[in-house]
């Protein structure tokens, strides 16, 4: 797997891909032949209809996996549907069709990276493998990208997938304005521990505070000690967890529910 340093010199003009709060970071990577400098957009994805195809095909890519011992063209094809599946439901959710979802405001963000002549050609293969070259996406600026990151940010006062809700406010109807929920935290394999996903979180809180959010949540497995500790560093504590009989009863394991005022 391809390393991407955590920082960059000083003296080469360039933030640390870990700067916080930035519209637009940069990042240095080790290319066998020369020094590649790409950049990478965190933002609030629009509703195009490419722009959300291109976070399915990501999220097609993190959340399945094609079952051992299927020949390439297998894989391919279960990634493709998977990417397929992922898109109908993210786009059915952001225009108000899910049904599950009625009543929620489901804005995506995502982390994109420019596709440019100095990318290394491990990295290049690597996102065609996971991602797959058809779903590039067309910037404003005139570039082509990768969607090499996605969350999803849910203002509402539940939401359908979880069985725990959060506590603040008390209030059901201010909670429907000034609440919001975290899912689909996720990167892309090649382009993991670099903070990205630390940055989408950031980004997210930008724009909940801006639509008024003032208490956001998010579910966790305690055994996923990587997720548990990203959202722990990005402000989130503990509220409640479920009771294992609970879970139990649910076929699967007790999950925490995290919250970081705004």
């Amino acid at each position: 797997m391809l390393q991407v340093p955590k920082h960059v010199s000083s003296t080469s003009g360039f933030t640390s891909l870990r700067a916080r709060r930035k519209a637009v970071l940069r990042v240095r990577l080790p290319c066998s032949a020369r020094d590649a400098r790409l950049e990478l957009k965190i933002r609030t994805a629009s509703t195009s209809s490419a722009e959300l195809r291109s976070i399915g095909a990501l999220r097609g890519t993190c959340f399945s996996s094609c079952p051992a011992g299927r020949s390439a063209l297998a894989a391919q094809l279960h990634r493709r549907m998977m990417a397929d599946n992922e898109w109908d439901s993210i786009e059915d959710k952001v225009h108000g069709k899910d049904v599950a979802f009625k009543g929620l405001t489901v804005v995506p963000i995502m982390a994109t990276l420019k596709l440019e002549e100095g990318m290394p050609a491990s990295l290049a293969d690597a996102l065609a493998t996971e991602i797959g070259l058809q779903y590039q996406i067309p910037e404003s600026s005139g570039y082509t990208a990768w969607c090499v990151g996605s969350l999803d940010l849910n203002i509402g006062a539940r939401l359908p997938s979880e069985e725990v809700t959060g506590c603040l406010p008390g209030n059901e109807l201010e909670a429907q304005r000034s609440r919001a929920y975290l899912s689909n935290v996720c990167v892309t394999p090649c382009m993991r521990k670099q903070g990205i996903a630390q940055d989408l979180i950031q980004h997210a809180k930008g724009e909940a505070r801006g639509r008024g959010v003032a208490f956001l949540y998010v579910h966790v497995v305690p055994s996923n000690e990587a997720a548990r500790n990203l959202y722990l560093a990005s402000g989130f504590s503990v509220e409640n967890q479920e009771s294992v009989a609970f879970a139990r009863s649910l076929n699967r394991l007790p999950r925490e529910i995290l919250l970081h005022e705004l």
